[in-house]
């Protein structure tokens, strides 16, 4: 049976060390994507014993899930929507709302009043992901909507496009964003004001303004140029066991495409999984300038001259990968170790992409 085992005290190291460097700033835990891959509600239930009493969610029915957990009523809806029956999800739950239009505002007016309930909103700001918001040089378009209705305006907030990217550029949307703040407080509005995902909140403290909104830093898997060590590590392993064990001959292939083939007699251990769970799978690069985009095209040549291989863990020993990885089969070279048919191999693999396997906390 395979299993992405998540080393629940790596996670833990991770979930305190960042609640420390933040404080006093509430830290608002996103659990979006099934919990970055860790699962919804066990990922939720581990930030919420470590002192995490806020939450981020993108799906309407994770806010629900997670409202009857008693993780508290502090849920935020990250994505903008006007859909009827989520809004009406959202709404029943208790989450709170993001606000991005006024279409978006009289559709959640109109869920509320649907529901015969009030409830919360955060409007949100473009400030370059050019995926929905209001304008943050026209903050007087929203003006009208702090005191309207069933929507209780409760917080503003924006999200930075390049915050890997060179720092004038983050400064120059903050400063935007910053603007449209500053003009809701001279209106007499007070209320939560953020910007900083994990990664504007470790690397501009100045950002981190009345809440941070963290996701993947606790799995461990933020960096950015010039990061210091902040003894984050990376949480969890994909463990599969070995189906079979092949003799292969020199002068022999193995994998679709026959690009390896072995210089000795060698043993090749079958795994039962492969790119389809999350073996030898990538997120994109975030690109922030042409020098990025030709760094990353060299990666892989860089790799080759350098002789960099794929590796697995079989026994307590490293082995390398050999061949194509397949849709759902992945061959190790274990000629120089001992190991046998059902023998456990461990793999690195990115939680987000990791497939059709059991999630396991050891």
């Amino acid at each position: 049976m395979n299993a992405f085992v998540i080393e629940k005290e790596k996670l833990e190291k991770n979930i305190d060390l960042i609640m420390r460097e933040m404080k006093p700033v509430k830290v608002r835990g996103v659990v979006k994507g099934d919990g970055y891959g860790l699962g919804l509600l066990p990922f939720a239930n581990t930030l919420r014993s470590h002192g995490v009493r806020s939450f981020a969610v993108t799906m309407a029915e994770d806010a629900a899930a997670l409202s009857k957990l008693e993780v508290g009523r502090d849920i935020l809806m990250l994505r903008v929507t006007d859909d009827p029956s989520e809004l009406d999800t959202l709404v029943s739950s208790g989450t709170i709302l993001s606000v991005g239009s006024m279409r978006s505002w009289q559709a959640a007016c109109e869920a509320a009043a649907r529901n015969g309930m009030w409830t919360e909103a955060h409007l949100y700001f473009d400030v370059g992901m050019c995926r929905e918001g209001f304008d943050p040089d026209h903050p007087e378009e929203v003006l009208p909507l702090l005191n309207d209705g069933r929507v209780r305006v409760t917080g503003i907030y924006t999200h930075f496009p390049r915050a890997g990217g060179p720092e004038e550029d983050t400064r120059k949307r903050y400063a935007r964003f910053r603007k449209a703040a500053d003009a809701l407080k001279e209106a007499g509005w007070s209320g939560e004001v953020h910007c900083a995902n994990s990664l504007a909140a470790l690397r501009f403290p100045d950002l981190r303004l009345d809440s941070v909104r963290i996701g993947s830093a606790f799995l461990g898997r933020i960096s950015y140029d010039g990061a210091p060590d902040r003894g984050l590590m990376p949480v969890g392993y994909l463990e599969c066991g070995i189906s079979e064990i092949r003799t292969v001959m020199p002068g022999e292939t193995v994998g679709y495409g026959g690009i390896w083939s072995p210089k000795r007699e060698s043993r090749i251990a079958v795994l039962d999984a492969g790119y389809f769970e999350g073996i030898g799978t990538e997120l994109s690069r975030e690109m922030y300038s042409g020098m990025d985009h030709v760094r990353a095209a060299l990666s892989p040549v860089k790799r080759y001259l350098k002789k960099q291989k794929r590796t697995a863990e079989v026994n307590g020993q490293t082995v390398p990968i050999v061949g194509r990885i397949g849709m759902q089969q992945t061959l190790l070279d274990v000629t120089d170790i001992s190991c046998e048919v059902h023998d456990r191999a461990i793999l690195s693999c990115n939680p987000l992409l990791v497939r059709n396997v059991k999630r396991v906390y050891r």
